[in-house]
């Protein structure tokens, strides 16, 4: 892959995120059209059952028609959700806007991966994810900032979507445009290569293999339940949650180019157990911090650090820990797992908000992101005994 293609498609992918961007706007959305508090939860319940269907699906579909057919696809279905969300005038049709967007999303979010994995040798992944978490990161962290920026003008929250779904439509244009000049014809047409052999999941059970789609599971339950919250839990206290969305999405931008450029040299799991360090101190702040903005910021800027670095090395991992004939499937599998996890933690997470305060969840992740540490440490520990192991061998 050509710079310029890679720049284009980096471009796209930010584009495409800004329709995941728009999951955060629901609420208002819903507010601005006169439907109850719980017609959130049903779209949302749309959004999450379609995109785990077609994140199940998305393999069988991308070998009949092509994966990047299929993304091109995706973009489109992700520009026509957010028209129907945007001037839909009953529940039903906002439910089916939602549905929509979760097919478009799942689509796209478990194959982009397997196009960026095609262009590149293993050995390159871990930057070429970097480059692909971060665009993503400009895409959904902006989406927010830039709907507090216009939702005083004429069009308020509408005007919000209508410019995301250009995006996503610009976004099936760029895609189409990387089909027809530089995409391998091994991606086009072998996306699904032993499929028949998968049927039995065996590189799953693999040690490595599981114990990465477990990070990855607990890093996306811990992502989606502070972001689910974050407006809520800024306002009990009286703060702007548009700053934190900006020092998150900065710092997830700003620690991928770091890491491309310097931090990689600490190999495999050592960066994964440094950067979780991060996430630990963010904790931190989220249980004791309750009068400063500062801080609140700062915690921000922390988890963007740590879980928006660490998500693409772990992406990239697992890419690589398995023979490269089941490389896509084992990302539409991480993809699949991703997905369930990041739209089951709102269901999960609420009971504990509605009855204990937005603040009682913080005590629950910090201890799941403490497993998360002590599974990396396992992974350390065990790749340090082989080491020896082979050494002593020899």
């Amino acid at each position: 892959m050509t710079l310029k293609t890679l720049v284009v498609f980096y471009i796209a992918v930010m584009l495409q995120a800004g329709a995941y961007g728009a999951t955060f706007l629901v609420a208002e959305l819903s507010a601005f059209h006169g439907f109850g508090t719980r017609s959130v939860g049903h779209t949302f319940a749309a959004i999450a059952i379609c995109a785990v269907f077609a994140t199940a699906y998305a393999g069988r579909v991308s070998h009949r028609f092509g994966t990047m057919t299929v993304i091109i696809f995706a973009g489109l279905s992700l520009s026509a959700a957010l028209v129907i969300l945007a001037f839909s005038g009953t529940l039903v049709v906002q439910i089916a806007g939602g549905g929509l967007l979760g097919v478009g999303w799942g689509l796209f979010y478990t194959l982009s991966p397997v196009v960026l994995s095609g262009f590149s040798s293993p050995d390159k992944r871990a930057v070429l994810f970097s480059g692909f978490a971060a665009s993503m990161s400009i895409g959904f962290g902006l989406t927010p900032v830039m709907s507090s920026w216009i939702s005083g003008g004429a069009f308020g929250v509408l005007g919000t979507f209508a410019l995301l779904s250009l995006g996503s439509a610009c976004a099936a244009v760029l895609f189409w445009f990387i089909k027809m000049r530089e995409v391998p014809l091994s991606i086009e047409t072998t996306s699904d290569s032993g499929r028949g052999k998968l049927t039995k999941f065996s590189f799953l059970f693999s040690e490595p293999v599981w114990m990465l789609l477990v990070l990855l599971a607990l890093g996306a339950f811990v992502f989606s339940a502070i972001n689910s919250f974050q407006t809520i839990y800024a306002r009990s206290h009286g703060w702007n949650y548009s700053n934190y969305y900006l020092a998150n999405t900065a710092a997830a931008v700003l620690g991928r180019l770091v890491y491309i450029g310097f931090f990689r040299k600490f190999k495999g799991f050592w960066s994964v157990a440094i950067l979780y360090s991060a996430t630990i101190a963010c904790m931190a702040i989220f249980l004791m911090n309750d009068a400063d903005q500062t801080l609140y910021i700062l915690a921000g800027f922390l988890f963007g650090i740590g879980y928006g670095v660490s998500y693409p090395i772990i992406l990239a991992q697992i890419s690589t820990s398995v023979p490269e004939q089941f490389t896509g499937p084992a990302l539409r599998v991480a993809g699949l797992i991703y997905f369930l996890f990041l739209f089951g933690a709102p269901y999960v997470i609420a009971p504990v908000v509605v009855s204990g305060g937005v603040d009682a969840m913080f005590p629950i992740l910090s201890m799941l992101v403490l497993l998360k540490c002590i599974i990396v440490g396992l992974i350390i520990f065990r790749s340090a005994i082989k080491l020896t192991s082979t050494a002593l061998n020899c």
